[in-house]
C-alpha cells in the first residue's frame, strides 16, 4: 500500500515529532470544533502507553507534516484503535490510503478477529472514506465543558457516601480496581493490568493525585 504521489509516511519519533504532531491536531481541532486544547503531553502519552503498537507522521511534497496515525491495542484480540487526525487541506486526498494503512498495521498486530476502531480527528468527510472501505459508523464522542465560577456550589453527596482525597501510594491500587470494574464491558475499552495502569496513569506527566 502507498500514499498518493508526493506524500510520504515514516515512524513517528516522540523526541522530534511531538512538536508537529501537536500543532496537526490543534489545527484539526480548531478547524473541526472552533478551539483547541491539545498538548505535546497528550500525544506523548499515547505514543509511550502500554497500549501503544505504532504511531506514523505523513509528510506532503514540500516536507510538511500534515498528518498522523496512531494504532494501540491493550488487548489485540479484542479491540484495535487507531487515530488519524489529518489537516483540512488533505484530507480528500490523503484520507483514503492513511485509513488503508492503518488496517494494514492493525492486521500486522491483531490476535483472531478484533474489532478495529477507527477515530477521526473531525468528522468532515470521514464517514464515506471509512464506510467505502469496509467500516460502518460506531459512535460519536463528544467534548463537554461547562463554566465553573464563583457561583458554583458542590451538592452534597448522597447518604453513606463520604468523599475525600486521594491518598497518593494507597488509593493507586484502589484506583486501578474501581475503573477496571467501572469500565467493564464498555465499549472500546479492555482490561488492563495494573502495571500498565501505573505506566499509563500514575507515572504520567499530566497525574496530579492532589485533584482527585
Amino acid at each position: 500500500m502507498s500514499l498518493p504521489v508526493g506524500y510520504a509516511i515514516r515512524p513517528a519519533d516522540p523526541a522530534t515529532d511531538l512538536a508537529a504532531a501537536v500543532a496537526i491536531l490543534r489545527a484539526c481541532d480548531q478547524h473541526d470544533v472552533g478551539f483547541a486544547d491539545a498538548t505535546e503531553a497528550w500525544i506523548l502519552d499515547d505514543w509511550t502507553g502500554s497500549s501503544h503498537r505504532g504511531a506514523w507522521i505523513v509528510e506532503d511534497g514540500a516536507g510538511g507534516a500534515c498528518a498522523f496515525a496512531n494504532v494501540g491495542a491493550t488487548d489485540p484480540g479484542s479491540t484495535i484503535d487507531s487515530f488519524l487526525p489529518v489537516l483540512p487541506a488533505h484530507r480528500e486526498t490523503l484520507r483514503p490510503a492513511l485509513l488503508a494503512f492503518v488496517e494494514r498495521e492493525a492486521r500486522a498486530v491483531a490476535v483472531g478477529a478484533p474489532t478495529l476502531i477507527a477515530s477521526f480527528s473531525g468528522s468532515e468527510g470521514a464517514g464515506p472514506v471509512a464506510q467505502m472501505q469496509g467500516f460502518s459508523f460506531s459512535r460519536v464522542f463528544w467534548h463537554m465543558a461547562r463554566p465553573v465560577d464563583a457561583s458554583f456550589r458542590a451538592a452534597a453527596p448522597p447518604a453513606g457516601v463520604t468523599i475525600r482525597p486521594y491518598v497518593a501510594g494507597d488509593d493507586d491500587r484502589l484506583s486501578w480496581r474501581l475503573i477496571d470494574q467501572a469500565f467493564a464491558g464498555h465499549y472500546g475499552i479492555d482490561p488492563m493490568t495494573y502495571e500498565a495502569y501505573r505506566h499509563d496513569v500514575i507515572e504520567v506527566e499530566l497525574w496530579d493525585p492532589s485533584i482527585v
